[in-house]
């Protein structure tokens, strides 16, 4: 059995339609889920998870770290015990990410017939920007050297070999300096030194790929966060609106959030149920089926 994490802290309204999202996959069923929250995690996001979970009879584990971790080690740490519970590979769901209703399908079909078979792919991930006007093929899967932390499936292989021997104490104390000094040729040198930074540099240095589909089958619904504040203290109207929105009760947040989304299954919903999914070779559109 596989299992998915979710890293989650205190926004209940994204951890909601998060995991809402995940169970309209049919086969999460098959699937392990650990919900790693930070100590600080507020009660709200527990009672969704046991609210939403309770009649789905789900193989469910909880982790809860005695100290504030932050989001990199809470991450890394997080898969160090999930990959130490899964057969082949770790889904990271972080609680503001929501996913299509096919998407384990996509992101499993892509390990077996895709990663299992090349020697290049890192991970395989269901986010992809979406330029308005370009036409997209539900069928198409890039090969991008760049790393998705969203809705992304990690292999256990790649953990292992490449990612855990980074999680340390020296890159949490410290992730700039940790991670300059790794890479100090990439081009984003002293930026984005965060997991997903880290691992991006791995992905680099080692010249691996990542797969990402030309149709998104998931998306990045966290409006906002620590980094990303309700409010600017140079717009005082703006922290009028932070109160009224933190005054709200979870189901007006959750419809609100809602409201501002696009529907990441209306964009597919033309296409066919089960297309035969074709991987980009070379960073040119072509149709080599990989899977026999």
């Amino acid at each position: 059995m596989n299992v998915i994490m979710v890293p989650a802290r205190n926004r209940p309204e994204f951890l909601y339609i998060s995991l809402s999202s995940l169970l309209k996959n049919k086969e999460v069923e098959n699937y392990k889920i650990l919900f790693v929250f930070e100590c600080d995690v507020k009660r709200e996001c527990q009672k969704i998870v046991k609210r939403l979970i309770a009649d789905v009879g789900l193989d469910v584990e909880f982790v809860k770290w005695n100290s504030f971790y932050g989001l990199s080690k809470g991450i890394l740490e997080g898969m160090k015990i999930a990959f130490t519970k899964t057969d082949e590979y770790v889904i990271v769901l972080e609680e503001d990410v929501m996913v299509s209703r096919d998407y384990l399908r996509f992101v499993d079909y892509c390990y077996r017939n895709f990663y299992l078979k090349r020697k290049d792919i890192a991970t395989i991930s269901g986010v992809i920007s979406l330029e308005h006007g370009k036409k997209r093929d539900v069928t198409k899967v890039r090969k991008r050297m760049w790393y998705s932390p969203y809705g992304v499936l990690i292999p256990k292989k790649f953990f292992f070999r490449y990612v855990y021997p980074h999680c340390v104490e020296e890159y949490y104390c410290n992730p700039s300096y940790y991670c300059d000094k790794y890479h100090p040729n990439w081009i984003y040198r002293g930026m984005y030194t965060e997991q997903a930074g880290l691992i991006n540099r791995i992905i680099h240095k080692n010249a691996l790929y990542c797969l990402e589909p030309e149709v998104p089958r998931c998306q990045h619904i966290g409006w906002y966060s620590s980094k990303r504040r309700l409010y600017r203290l140079t717009r005082p109207h703006t922290i009028l609106k932070a109160i009224r929105y933190k005054m709200l009760p979870l189901n007006r947040k959750i419809e609100f959030t809602l409201s501002i989304l696009r529907n990441v299954n209306l964009i597919r919903r033309y296409f066919k149920n089960e297309p035969a999914y074709v991987l980009e070779e070379n960073h040119e559109w072509s149709h080599l089926e990989l899977d026999g």
